[in-house]
């Protein structure tokens, strides 16, 4: 499915905690998007721009974030990125403090 910018708007706006298990997000733009304590566990975060985005206490667990997902600068604190697949993510000056990596592949 693709998703429009209201759309993402839209849902990225609604009362937390969000629940986007498995949502499909390939290639979108997300730069600066508040994406603290969202599930997105299993969700495709191909190529996704999430520069400077908020990923704290996010779940990414078994999450897509392969071909060059840009997480540079993005907070991931505390972020669930178990058995993640960061193959080619840039990951330059993101926050990864308390980030639980157990199983992740890709990492530089």
């Amino acid at each position: 499915m693709e998703h429009t910018r209201w759309h993402i708007y839209d849902l990225l706006n609604r009362p937390k905690p969000l629940w986007l298990v498995g949502i499909d997000l390939e290639c979108e733009d997300l730069r600066h998007a508040d994406l603290s304590h969202v599930d997105l566990s299993h969700a495709n975060l191909a190529n996704a721009s999430l520069k400077a985005s908020n990923l704290r206490d996010a779940k990414l667990k078994k999450a897509n974030l392969r071909g060059g997902a840009h997480l540079s600068r993005a907070d991931l604190h505390n972020a669930d990125l178990r058995q993640a697949d960061l193959t080619g993510a840039n990951l330059e000056n993101a926050e990864l403090h308390g980030a639980k990596l157990e199983g992740a592949v890709g990492l530089p």
